[in-house]
Order: structure tokens, then C-alpha cells, then sequence
């Protein structure tokens, strides 16, 4: 059976939303589509997405456009946001516009720009399911990404176990627990003492709670 994903969709016009909500639900199963609460406070909509629990987020671009009330940002304000406090989480603008496009700054690997027609019957067999699979892939993709670095990070919580790590190796656990901290919502796997520079030395002391940590890393 395919795994299921959830697409958080922060949109303001619900004639779009329908749209996406039958396109996948008839064509593509494989991913299931999430409303996302609006507000005008930009704060307030990355929170709706991160309490979501969705695997990956499609926005908007022009989201004054059928508004009921004015938004002080357009849909691409809303994923450099996100990005910098999810760094390589799935995102995307989806638009009715293709001038939309000029206005972003996509990675070289990814399709940060994706138009809405596509997501219609016309489609279904072509562009519509191409970028369908593409979503999938980016989910998948980073799933992977985060899995590799809590194997590395586990990996280097044993090794400490038996010797001393090295000061790059010290270094590189500090850089993945604080990446895997931001991408699993503020949760830390070490100590907050541990991070400071005086007390990098002590790592050893890890030892004591490495079943814990172990245990916390196989629920995500």
C-alpha cells in the first residue's frame, strides 16, 4: 500500500481549494489535501502550518485576491519564512499567474512555482500528475534527508560511548541536533548546557541518556 502524505494548502479563495481537494482525492490519492487557517499575522499562519502536521505546504501567491481581508504579504513572504525556521521543508507557490514565478527565488532543485490549472481533469494525465509525483518525490525526499541525519547522529552518540569524540565530530552532533531541533519543532535531543562551548569536553556524559535518546528518535 502507498504511504499517504498531507499538503497543507494556505489559499483565501475556497474555489481553488475545491478544486485541489477533487483533483487529488479522484487522480491522486497518494496525497491528501490540508486547509491551512489564514490570518493577517504572518507569525500566526507559519504556526497553523507547523500544528498541522502536514508533510508539505503549497501557498498561494496573490492572497488579496478573493481576500474578505486585506493581507500585508503576498504567499512568497510566507515561504522565505518558513524556510529559515524549517530549513528543506517541502514548500511551494502554487498561482493562477505565471508572472508569479518572477517574483520567487526558487532553489536549483526544486519547482517552487507551480501553476493551479494543472490541477484539473485536463490534466490528470499529463502536467497535473507529473507535478503530483514531483510533490511526492520532495516529501519523500526530505523524509530521507532527516532520517540520514538521525542515523548520524545516532551513530556519533554510540561512538562517544566507547571514546572521546574529536572536536569536529563534536561539532558536527551540535550541528545536527540543532538541525533536526528546528525540523521536528523545537524539540532538542541534548541538553541545552551541552551546546556551550565550555562544556563541549564533557560529551562523554551523553552515555546516561543515550537509551532516551535512542527511544525519543525512533517516534519521529
Amino acid at each position: 500500500m502507498e504511504n499517504t502524505y498531507k499538503l497543507g494548502i494556505v489559499d483565501e479563495y475556497e474555489g481553488d481549494i475545491n478544486t485541489l481537494f477533487r483533483f487529488f482525492d479522484l487522480y491522486y490519492p497518494e496525497i491528501e489535501i490540508v486547509t491551512i487557517e489564514l490570518s493577517p499575522d504572518i507569525n500566526q499562519i507559519i504556526d497553523n502550518i507547523i500544528s498541522s502536521h502536514v508533510d508539505a505546504v503549497a501557498i498561494d501567491f496573490n492572497l488579496n485576491e478573493y481576500a474578505k481581508i486585506p493581507f500585508p504579504f503576498q504567499g512568497n513572504i510566507i515561504l522565505d519564512t518558513l524556510e529559515k525556521l524549517l530549513p528543506d521543508f517541502p514548500a511551494m507557490i502554487f498561482t493562477n499567474y505565471t508572472a508569479d514565478s518572477e517574483k520567487t527565488s526558487p532553489k536549483p532543485d526544486s519547482f517552487l512555482v507551480i501553476q493551479k490549472k494543472y490541477f484539473t481533469p485536463k490534466y490528470k494525465d499529463s502536467e497535473g500528475l507529473e507535478f503530483a509525483r514531483k510533490i511526492k518525490s520532495k516529501i519523500e525526499k526530505y523524509k530521507r534527508n532527516l532520517a540520514e541525519k538521525q542515523e548520524q547522529l545516532i551513530a556519533l552518540h554510540n561512538k562517544q560511548m566507547k571514546v572521546e569524540l574529536t572536536l569536529p565530530e563534536q561539532t558536527e552532533l551540535i550541528e545536527l541536533d540543532e538541525y533536526l531541533e528546528k525540523a521536528t519543532g523545537g524539540k532538542s535531543f541534548l541538553p541545552k548546557d551541552w551546546k556551550k562551548p565550555d562544556t563541549l569536553k564533557k560529551i562523554n556524559d551523553l552515555a546516561d541518556t543515550a537509551e532516551k535518546l535512542l527511544a525519543e528518535l525512533k517516534k519521529q
